[in-house]
């Protein structure tokens, strides 16, 4: 795996993990995500 930007590598793994908990954590994946792409 290359080093990835530090945002990028956040908005990444909040994506799996949005994929991964969508029906368990769907809220919370998407207040994180709104907030990784707002700090862009």
């Amino acid at each position: 795996m290359e080093p990835l930007p530090y945002n990028y590598s956040i908005c990444d793994r909040l994506n799996q993990l949005q994929r991964t908990f969508l029906q368990k954590e769907t809220k919370k994946a998407q207040r994180r995500i709104v907030l990784c792409f707002s700090g862009r």
